[in-house]
């Protein structure tokens, strides 16, 4: 706006982003020639005037000290003395790359004489290369936003991708020892299959590159007893637990505790949690699991 008012040689102009409403326009910078007194109609709400609110839906205005004079939106203006209509006036709006309003400049009085055709064709054009700015910096901070959000939800997956492994490979190690043992078999093939089910969730979400730009990682609500949900965190930690020699005890109440959520979300918190509780605890130390409304 300095430079607009500069080159076209205005005592003052205003700059505006975002588009009309009865509120004014959002975020906004002004320049006054410094020689000058305060120009033109100071502290008035120059977005409610029809003529300006005009230039955020049409064309630019430019309004000489005659047309000024005898136009009907300034009427209000010209009664107040201390402020008093501006001696000419111009104003065009800032277009972004969709062809929508996203802001208006205006220039207030014109140190020499009235605003002519050619300044109002120098304002189009700082008016146009000032949407180029506006836009490009927007576009700039989308994609900043985007690529953050990008890094926090591999970050969040490469967290999460360590549950189900850590488990999956205990599996097999007990696997290996427990050959002659169908029913421990079971048990660990079973445990396995289910860790085995979340890391492919996980590297779904991965592929899911709408997801990624987005940062959201999606919640898959159902109605699971939280009885179950404990007891697959509990056996998922168990080799870490048994590694450092800590007692595990579960303390569940008799009925089911219903919960509408994720539960590879819940999993994942619980096992967090419990991993934590594993290597924040002395060894040989005593861990309790309690669950109650």
């Amino acid at each position: 706006i300095d430079q607009a008012r500069t080159l076209i040689g205005a005592r003052s102009g205003v700059v505006a982003l975002g588009a009309a409403s009865t509120d004014g326009p959002g975020p906004s910078a002004a320049s006054t020639e410094p020689s000058s007194a305060s120009s033109g109609p100071a502290g008035l709400p120059l977005h409610a005037l029809p003529c300006v609110s005009a230039c955020y839906n049409a064309r630019p205005v430019r309004l000489s000290r005659a047309e000024i004079a005898t136009h009907p939106d300034w009427r209000a203006i010209a009664t107040n003395p201390e402020s008093g209509p501006p001696h000419s006036w111009m104003a065009a709006r800032l277009d972004g790359l969709d062809g929508r309003c996203i802001g208006l400049i205006q220039l207030i009085d014109k140190i020499d004489g009235e605003f002519t055709g050619d300044d109002e064709a120098i304002l189009v054009q700082l008016a146009q290369m000032a949407s180029t700015a506006v836009e490009k910096t927007r576009l700039v901070e989308s994609l900043r936003q985007t690529d953050r959000r990008k890094d926090e939800f591999l970050a969040t997956l490469a967290h999460e991708l360590r549950n189900p492994l850590a488990p999956l490979r205990s599996g097999l190690a007990v696997l290996k020892r427990a050959r002659d043992n169908p029913l421990h078999f079971d048990e660990i093939t079973t445990l396995m299959e289910r860790q085995l089910g979340q890391l492919v969730r996980l590297i779904d979400d991965l592929l899911d590159v709408g997801r990624i730009t987005r940062g959201k990682i999606e919640l898959r609500r159902e109605r699971v007893d939280l009885h179950g949900i404990v007891r697959e965190s509990l056996e998922s930690i168990r080799p870490i637990a048994s590694a450092l020699r800590h007692d595990l005890t579960l303390d569940l109440p008799d009925t089911p505790l219903w919960l509408l959520a994720d539960p590879l979300r819940l999993g994942q918190i619980l096992s967090n949690l419990l991993t934590n509780a594993c290597k924040f605890t002395p060894q040989a130390g005593q861990i309790t699991i309690s669950c109650d409304w």
